[in-house]
């Protein structure tokens, strides 16, 4: 009865690993493009997701800011409450005397709210209505408020409405271009990413290749030696090379594993997912206005706004370091109609109006200079940060101007790394074939083929080199965010 049993068992392992291997097979290996490679990282990419996360945090304080100077309105209330207690009451003749009391209060009030800009101040408009109760007389009575107008003004000050709104529209435009700048450098980091998994299944191939080609001569090697053609130094020469080749197939196979999976976790690719990289061999070929691409450049840099924001922001504390020695005023007006008695319709007919203004002063006199040291100290602060935007601004001049340059160079470079890839693969194949007849020793074999996988190496680095330039102007020159940030 075993028998049976461990046939049944090798029969369902054998068809486990049957189709184990038909879907192996079966899988589907995507060829992937660079084009493909960033549309996808924009829909799928956890960097980009967080990129946009934080810009959208930053545009929505941005809009709860903005929301601050329209009205406000707001109902608060103190709804009835109990208040049971013995207090002290003084009498006409000043002694006190301690009474029980009873009794509730309650209160209502609608407000309206609004901040004005252009003026600093606050405009706000207001009906309450308020009742209370005496439970010791059953004694009650109402007063309302049906309409009051205020509006507070400070004086002889800068204006912090408006400062604020400069410096919180300063900040929401530095978000939104670091922003761009965040997702132009993703796509260069994708395109690095991209081209370094295209470098390793290169080195890959070039590995085989050599494995293929130094055991070829490997075993010539054995033939010519066995017949005393070549010298035993030969032989172990051709050996070395061939263990050497296969130690770099089996590094290349690892480092393209590797950068597979570094450019799917940067593009947000299942780990599942398989895919052959097919580079852009084909370089555009565009001319770059000078002058249009440094001022574009110097427009939406991020760190000239950053540096003009400080500007700005030491400009409004030595403003207000200079208010503090001049005179400075609150003024508040008020206007409205208030009313007393013990039933409602009664508060409306007839209100009484109400006035009120006043203006409080703050005189400085004296103290000892130290807002005058303070005035210095935000001159000097101010004057620094001047100096650091002038710095920064030709400083990226300088960088973006080197940037086009090595972008013309790297245009002739490639041109020149192609046709060297090109001759030293022909001259590696004319080597190989007088090697093989016997017309050339190994060692020019050898050195034939080092070279033509230096030639190799070198195009497709200095092809990298040119499609990572190439983002980087492209991402200054559109100057539009790349995605929507919504999500």
């Amino acid at each position: 009865m075993r028998y049976p049993i461990r046939f049944f068992m090798c029969f369902f392992c054998l068809l486990f690993l049957s189709g184990a291997l038909l879907s192996a097979e079966n899988r589907e290996i995507i060829e992937l493009s660079l084009d493909n490679a960033l549309d996808y990282a924009r829909v799928h990419s956890p960097n980009l997701e967080m990129v946009r996360q934080n810009f959208l945090n930053s545009r929505w304080n941005y809009e709860a800011f903005m929301k601050d100077y329209f009205p406000e309105i707001s109902l608060s209330g103190n709804i009835p409450g109990l208040n049971r207690s013995i207090r002290s009451v003084q009498q006409p003749d000043g002694t006190l005397l301690y009474r029980a009391q009873s009794q509730t209060y309650g209160t209502a009030a609608l407000e309206v709210r609004q901040k004005v800009r252009w003026t600093g101040g606050t405009l706000s408009m207001s009906s309450g209505l308020e009742r209370f109760d005496n439970l010791n007389t059953s004694n009650f009575y109402w007063r309302a408020s049906p309409f009051v107008a205020s509006y507070r003004q400070p004086l002889f000050t800068p204006n912090a409405m408006k400062w604020e709104h400069k410096l919180e529209t300063i900040q929401y435009e530095l978000a939104r271009q670091a922003f761009e700048e965040d997702v132009n450098s993703l796509n260069v980091q994708i395109v690095n990413a991209f081209f370094n998994t295209y470098i390793d299944q290169i080195n890959l191939e070039i590995a085989r290749i050599n494995y293929t080609v130094n055991d070829t001569v490997y075993n010539l090697s054995r033939r010519r030696y066995s017949v005393g053609k070549i010298a035993e130094n030969d032989l172990l020469q051709s050996e070395l090379e061939l263990m050497k080749a296969e130690t770099n197939l089996e590094s290349a196979q690892f480092e393209l594993e590797r950068s597979m999976n570094e450019l799917k976790m940067l593009l947000g690719m299942p780990e599942e997912m398989e895919f052959s990289i097919t580079a852009p061999m084909k370089i555009p070929d565009v001319e770059i206005d000078r002058e249009e691409f440094l001022s574009k450049a110097l427009a939406r840099s991020s760190e000239i706004l950053r540096d003009s924001l400080s500007v700005l922001s030491a400009e409004h504390t030595l403003n207000d370091l200079k208010a503090k020695r001049r005179i400075s005023a609150d003024l508040t007006m008020s206007f409205g109609y208030n009313q007393t008695g013990e039933n409602i319709q009664d508060l409306y007919e007839k209100p009484f109006d109400q006035e009120q203004f006043t203006m409080g002063l703050d005189i400085p006199l004296f103290n000892w200079g130290k807002n005058r040291a303070e005035i210095k100290a935000g001159e000097s602060a101010l004057k620094s940060a001047q100096i650091r935007e002038n710095l920064t601004r030709k400083q990226i001049r300088e960088d973006y101007s080197n940037v086009l340059k090595q972008f013309d160079q790297l245009k002739r470079q490639v041109h020149i790394a192609a046709q060297s890839d090109t001759v030293a693969q022909r001259r590696f194949e004319v080597t190989k074939n007088r090697y093989l007849i016997g017309k050339v020793d190994i060692t020019h074999l050898f050195m034939a083929q080092q070279e033509q996988d230096l030639a190799r190496r070198t195009y497709i680095q200095t092809l990298k080199n040119f499609w990572i330039s190439y983002y980087q102007i492209l991402g200054i020159l559109n100057g539009e965010m790349a995605n929507n940030p919504e999500p």
